[in-house]
């Protein structure tokens, strides 16, 4: 076997506004921090349309009481859920939804030296005139009913992940014990 293709490199994003779609979602664990104790997440993974070509950006939602407020933006960005209203998060069928976020550039340091790097810092709140490219692929997708469960993986949209141990899941819209952890259940996609 031969390879050839190089890396471009990273590429530094101008902070603004970008639409893409999810291409990707997972469930995993915060370990815990200074502010938030362990508790369950979604590391979401959009492509979006930039100038030079698509470019895949992840971004992580922590399953906590008191990030409520960043859960709510995001299925309020994918056109799940209106301002002020309450609902019951499900995970299913949000695999190549259209998405508008806003990217900014995020400094940080790793072995003393400070580095910068593109950050989903806010989701923008869904508005089918953000995405006139596809109006009938979006009042689709929109419309969707949700796929029936598959206990077999597929690998679905060309995303080239495999392997069983990577999972979507859904929340119930209730905290589970008196900790102010959201907990996750098993939904009914896989990815």
């Amino acid at each position: 076997m031969s390879i050839e293709d190089d890396s471009e490199g990273y590429r530094l994003l101008p902070p603004g506004e970008y639409n893409g779609r999810i291409v990707w979602l997972e469930r995993g664990r915060f370990n815990g921090g200074r502010k938030i104790p362990p508790c369950n997440k979604a590391v979401i993974t959009i492509r979006v349309d930039t100038p030079d070509g698509p470019m895949e950006l992840d971004t992580q939602l922590l399953l906590h009481k008191s990030l409520e407020w960043k859960l709510s933006s995001f299925f309020r960005a994918v056109g799940r859920k209106k301002p002020g209203e309450r609902v019951v998060m499900s995970w299913d069928g949000l695999i190549g939804l259209p998405i508008r976020v806003h990217i900014g550039n995020r400094k940080f340091m790793k072995d003393g030296e400070e580095h910068i790097c593109n950050d989903i810092d806010r989701f923008i709140d869904y508005d089918p005139q953000n995405f006139p490219s596809d109006p009938a692929w979006l009042q689709e997708a929109m419309q969707a009913e949700e796929e029936p469960f598959d206990e077999e993986y597929s690998d679905k949209a060309g995303s080239g992940r495999k392997g069983n141990d990577r999972t979507v899941f859904g929340i119930p819209g209730e905290e589970s014990g008196n900790d102010g952890l959201l907990e996750a259940v098993p939904c009914r996609q896989t990815v």
